[in-house]
């Protein structure tokens, strides 16, 4: 899947310059992505109005359409490939995502740094994850793996750390939800989402002014250069 760059289009200053592709709306409308990844995307939406409300017509358009549509068209657009679909097909709406618990809206709050949908998901804001030690100014917190290792985790790192120089086995996915963080291939702040994988090696700054707390996806566990981060491996868990 693949991450849209926005930066062009003409958008509000708080817009996402770096999005997540169309086909993350047809998997979340089919179904076909996993806890993790659902999650990661309902996230990254949450961050942009307008694709929150393609993901309800795909929702409301359904799996009769998705199954007639071709898997190579989906992944070249996901709006045209739904909408092309929908010749001769009988229509029936997808059904609603389930509400959250009421004890877990409790634990919502307001304003929070992370969006409501992952509060209710991971039980409240960032005050209540239980945070582990990354590394200097860093700290790191799981939310899902599933058996194949693909982790949805949380990252909290001060301003000006550096995350060491690493590559990855498989795609790395990671969201800004507060601050900023800079590498070779660009700059990332709230809302922003970096795709990289395999054949990228990056080491992360984390701009001053604030600290940095983002949501990764990851297939894989890290591939880290040093020795010393690698010697670290094993005890932090990624």
């Amino acid at each position: 899947m693949s991450v849209a760059n926005s930066q062009n289009l003409k958008a509000p200053q708080t817009a996402p310059k770096h999005r997540l592709g169309d086909e993350w709306l047809v998997g979340l409308a089919s179904g076909t992505l996993s806890e993790g990844e659902a999650m990661f995307a309902r996230t990254c939406l949450s961050f942009v109005p307008e694709a929150a409300n393609d993901l309800a017509l795909a929702q409301t358009l359904g799996g009769a359409a998705l199954e007639r549509a071709p898997k190579a068209a989906l992944n070249a657009g996901a709006r045209a490939s739904l909408l092309a679909a929908l010749d001769g097909a009988e229509m029936e709406p997808a059904a609603p995502s389930p509400a959250p618990d009421p004890a877990t809206r409790k634990e919502r709050q307001q304003g929070g740094v992370m969006p409501a949908v992952l509060q209710d998901y991971a039980g409240g804001d960032i005050d209540r994850m239980k945070w582990s030690y990354l590394g200097p100014g860093m700290k790191k917190v799981r939310l899902w793996q599933n058996d194949k290792g693909q982790t949805l985790w949380m990252l909290r790192a001060q301003p000006g750390v550096k995350i060491p120089e690493h590559t990855h086995e498989g795609t790395e996915l990671t969201l800004v939800l507060k601050g900023s963080f800079h590498d070779a291939f660009g700059h990332y702040g709230p809302g922003d989402v970096e795709e990289t994988d395999d054949s990228h090696t990056h080491d992360l700054v984390i701009d001053e002014g604030g600290e940095c707390i983002c949501l990764a996806l990851t297939d894989r566990p890290l591939k880290f250069k040093g020795w010393i981060a690698r010697a670290m491996q094993p005890f932090i868990g990624l």
